[in-house]
């Protein structure tokens, strides 16, 4: 699976294709890094042919 950054939904997203779910238009190849993590929160940035395009924070489960 790879991943896709969305222009038009702004969106982050692990496919085979490149198709974007929310919208169907086509994505761009990116790639995200672990920029910070806290016990509850992860923020990762992407990356699109090496440009920042977006931050991404993610909540993690507890319990």
């Amino acid at each position: 699976m790879n991943c896709y950054y969305c222009f038009a939904c702004k969106k982050f997203f692990q496919s085979e294709s490149n198709l974007c779910r929310n919208c169907g238009r086509g994505s761009a190849l990116a790639r995200r890094e672990l920029a910070k993590s806290t016990p509850s929160v992860d923020i990762y940035r992407i990356y699109v042919d090496g440009n920042l395009v977006g931050n991404q924070r993610v909540k993690k489960k507890t319990g």
